[in-house]
């Protein structure tokens, strides 16, 4: 199984999706730090494996968009 975030190995369900575990992490601390982020290529940037670490704006909403939930596991 993958991650539907950046397509590497999966580890489990977290926040709702199979993910693996960096994302899960990403989006742990995006939540429980409050941070917003800003895209400089227009909201367009690849989120893969290689490239997970390229835009932390379109991550996130790739996040989200898969269906990552900040009420699907506790976080704190």
């Amino acid at each position: 199984m993958s991650c539907l975030v950046c397509e590497t190995d999966a580890h489990g369900q977290h926040f709702g999706i199979r993910c693996c575990r960096a994302c899960a992490a990403f989006f742990r601390r995006t939540l429980t730090m409050n941070l917003r982020y800003k895209c400089r290529f227009d909201r367009k940037c690849e989120v893969s494996f290689n490239k997970r670490y390229s835009c932390r704006c379109c991550r996130y909403e790739k996040c989200v968009r898969v269906g990552m939930r900040k009420d699907s596991e506790l976080f704190f």
